[in-house]
């Protein structure tokens, strides 16, 4: 198999490319965002004696009542369907708000054909979950910067097919497959969410993903792993781009009454 080998060698180094200007894209575009936040997004301040210090203001009990469910289609994998020619997939994710928290639900599907002397199919859907943190406190238009820790997971299969050439009874073809897998690993998040006109939010995930694990492995070791990444690799980074629409369920900072 060192058709696959080398194969596998030059995946993983565009990967770390790609990876690389990704990453420093993503930086440079949160660090935009971020010193762009207008005013009108903050919370109210109270009106009265401007002579008050802070320390002086009564502080506001926090409510950790959902005030918007944001829902949003990954445009990552939608890209890779319509212009890559190995891979295809979908990705869709949802996030609900307490206070400065979310929590966060994602689901998808990838499919993955490869090879030329040989031939590659894997195929599955994955899920992850779990809480986030909003460091950007009294938004009033539900921008965020998150960092959350998530859990995934996948079921999938794949098969491998090819022709072993040379043996005493002349040409074989060769054939594996692995029915039934499920993997399950840890995500690190970091995100950036916006609001850019009305109920539309743009924005991104970055994952770092760890303690990959992978049951019901036959005699051949699968090369894809959806949602995660390559099998071979223990950990994975991975980067999402978030189109959504936020569905409204209560105003977070209403505006303070006026004392007559």
């Amino acid at each position: 198999m060192e058709e696959r080998r080398r194969g596998q060698e030059q995946w993983s180094l565009a990967c770390g490319f790609k990876m690389a200007a990704v990453v420093l894209g993503s930086i440079l575009f949160s660090t935009t965002i971020v010193f762009a936040q207008r005013p009108a997004g903050q919370r109210p301040q109270p009106s009265g004696n401007t002579q008050k210090t802070n320390s002086q203001l009564p502080k506001e009990p926090r409510d950790f009542r959902p005030s918007m469910l944001k829902l949003s289609v990954d445009a990552v994998p939608v890209g890779i369907s319509l212009f890559g020619a190995d891979r295809s997939g979908s990705g869709y994710q949802a996030l609900i708000d307490f206070d400065q928290f979310f929590f966060a639900a994602e689901y998808g599907t990838q499919k993955t054909s490869r090879g030329e002397l040989y031939s590659y199919k894997n195929e599955g859907s994955y899920f992850s979950f779990g809480p986030e943190v909003n460091f950007l406190k009294n938004n009033a238009k539900g921008n965020s910067l998150t960092f959350g820790l998530r859990y995934g997971q996948a079921q999938f299969s794949d098969e491998l097919s090819y022709l072993k050439t040379g043996g005493f009874f002349g040409d074989l073809q060769v054939e594996d497959a692995n029915p039934d897998l499920k993997a399950r690993w840890l995500e690190l998040t970091v995100g950036l969410n916006a609001n850019v006109w009305s109920n539309l939010y743009l924005g991104y995930t970055i994952r770092y993903k760890v303690l990959r694990q992978v049951d019901n492995i036959g005699t051949m070791a699968p090369y894809d792993v959806p949602g995660f990444g390559l099998y071979e690799d223990n950990t994975g980074v991975q980067f999402n781009f978030y189109v959504g629409w936020a569905i409204p369920l209560r105003e977070k900072f209403p505006e303070p009454a006026l004392e007559n």
